[in-house]
């Protein structure tokens, strides 16, 4: 069983984590809980946990701190982070850190179950193979590249590197299952190697894991210089024989065999430029380098956007505001995995909302599950874009379309039942439309629609029903009565409580004394 440590600031959220998640479940076990980073450090070098679930904004130390020195003391300890939809600008620096994975707040089981399922496999690889899946990768290609054959390439002698990949290989390996996508990946060898005889003769071939494969040819050889007619006849057949595109990433210079393991990563570095660039393409690491800046300022504006939207029945409006939301990205070429947490929160907040509505609220969470684990899988940001359009145009035709009809009931029952519960503590628009994941606008539409009373003078008219069961006790003070149903400015509650019976709070108490003589 794997050793967990939870580190919050929020004592009563470390408290229900601690408490309320079946952790053994999980094959986990808390071994402790710390409220900041500093704190945390200590108990993890008592602890040695195998996995640290930690906020990123803490007091004395932040998340990230902590992260990098537990990183530095164990390189192979798992870092989950507990983070908020408007902290999205720290993530670019988390993943620096390496974190294995995110919960955007609100979380809910069945998405800790998953980020620490991830964090467990990765444990797991590192028992199994220390180094990691690169590391046997470029053992493979070693062998492969010294490995003696005629007409290989003579002792000395340079070559250039690619790396060749299946475009979108997650996605498709969903779609066709494990036997299949091996029958694929090999049709596609079959069709690279062909290529390559056509072209001339040395050359290596390797077939690695998840579609890749690794490439070395002569740079004299017409492969390099593919023109792009070439390169488009190729994919084209891969396309006709098995619905697939191939991209392929190459090194920016020609290398010798000591240096084939820097050429390997340039080219595999190449290959993620396709996640702007686009599929099907030959990317070239110097000519293909995007910037990878992460500028998010304006996305949470833009989220509130989507969000109201769909609040609002407003299809044309909330697919137009996700148009905004994606450029944003692909404009700042941000970093694949900071697109992925904020489409994840974009999500998030969306199916939170509509949890609240459904009359099937664990098939909501269910769907929202695979969406989120479909959205991983996508390497390049069009595909991604067009995938939560589908789903955004999905939640329109499900939720929205009698959205008003269905659900302005059980809106409003809440929203009273919350004033209910709420009515002696100061409380705003802005409260209500948290707990009712609403809009404030919205918030205010369904209600006035539904009732014919706005949300502040419903909560005034209860607030008057209850100062009067106060009022009755002459033990009670009039500006404690004030208090007791939520207003701090005494005089100002007399004079609505004057509007609303005619006479003043005192007046009225003595009224109720004459009558009980």
């Amino acid at each position: 069983m794997y050793k967990l440590l939870l580190v919050e600031d929020e004592r009563i959220l470390l408290e229900d984590l601690r408490d309320s998640v079946d952790w053994i479940s999980m094959g986990v076990e808390v071994v402790g809980t710390a409220w900041n980073g500093s704190d945390a450090l200590k108990k993890a070098e008592q602890l040695q946990p195998d996995i640290v679930i930690t906020d990123i904004k803490m007091p004395v130390m932040d998340g990230l701190e902590l992260a990098k020195r537990l990183k530095e003391r164990d390189n192979g300890i798992q870092i989950i982070f507990i983070t908020g939809y408007d902290e999205l600008q720290y993530v670019k620096t988390a993943l620096e850190v390496e974190a294995v994975g995110y919960l955007l707040k609100p979380f809910n089981f069945s998405e800790i179950r998953y980020v620490l399922d991830k964090a467990k496999l990765h444990l797991a690889t590192q028992k199994d193979a220390e180094y990691g899946r690169r590391a046997q990768e470029e053992a493979k290609i070693r062998n492969l590249l010294l490995a003696p054959k005629d007409g290989d390439f003579k002792p000395g002698e340079d070559f250039i590197v690619m790396v060749a990949s299946i475009d979108n290989y997650q996605i498709v390996l969903k779609e066709k299952g494990n036997t299949a996508m091996q029958e694929l990946v090999n049709g596609v060898q079959l069709l690279l190697e062909e290529a390559l005889k056509r072209c001339g003769h040395q050359y290596k071939l390797l077939s690695l894991e998840e579609g890749r494969y690794f490439i070395a040819v002569s740079p004299k050889h017409e492969f390099v210089d593919l023109s792009i007619t070439k390169w488009k006849i190729l994919n084209d057949l891969i396309k006709k024989e098995h619905n697939v595109t191939l991209s392929i990433g190459q090194c920016d210079r020609q290398v010798k065999l000591n240096k084939f393991s820097e050429a390997y990563h340039q080219a595999l570095s190449a290959l993620g430029n396709r996640f702007f660039l686009g599929h099907g393409q030959i990317m070239i690491s110097s000519a293909s380098s995007v910037r990878t800046t992460s500028n998010l300022r304006e996305i949470p504006e833009i989220e509130e956007e989507i969000i109201d939207a769909v609040c609002h029945n407003q299809r044309a409006e909330a697919i137009s505001y996700l148009e905004n939301y994606f450029e944003l990205f692909r404009t700042e070429k941000t970093q694949r995995d900071i697109v992925v947490v904020g489409v994840y929160n974009l999500i998030n907040r969306l199916y939170e909302y509509f949890y609240k509505l459904d009359k099937n609220p664990d098939a909501v969470l269910r769907e929202k599950g695979e969406i989120l684990s479909t959205i991983e899988c996508y390497d390049n940001i069009i595909c991604m874009h067009n995938y939560v359009k589908g789903k955004l145009n999905s939640i329109f035709n499900r939720f929205c379309t009698d959205m008003d009809a269905d659900h302005s009931h059980s809106v409003v029952a809440r929203v009273k039942q919350y004033l209910e519960e709420h009515y002696a503590e100061p409380i705003t628009i802005e409260n209500i439309s948290q707990e009712m994941y609403l809009t404030p606008s919205r918030l205010r539409s369904v209600f006035k629609n539904y009732t014919g009373k706005t949300i502040h003078d419903y909560l005034t008219d209860l607030r008057m029903r209850k100062s009067l069961e106060l009022i009755g006790d002459p033990a009670i003070r009039i500006k404690d009565v004030a208090y007791g149903v939520g207003y701090e400015n005494v005089s100002y509650f007399c004079i609505l409580f004057s509007k609303y019976y005619g006479m003043s709070p005192g007046q009225y108490r003595d009224r109720l004394l004459e009558r009980q003589v």
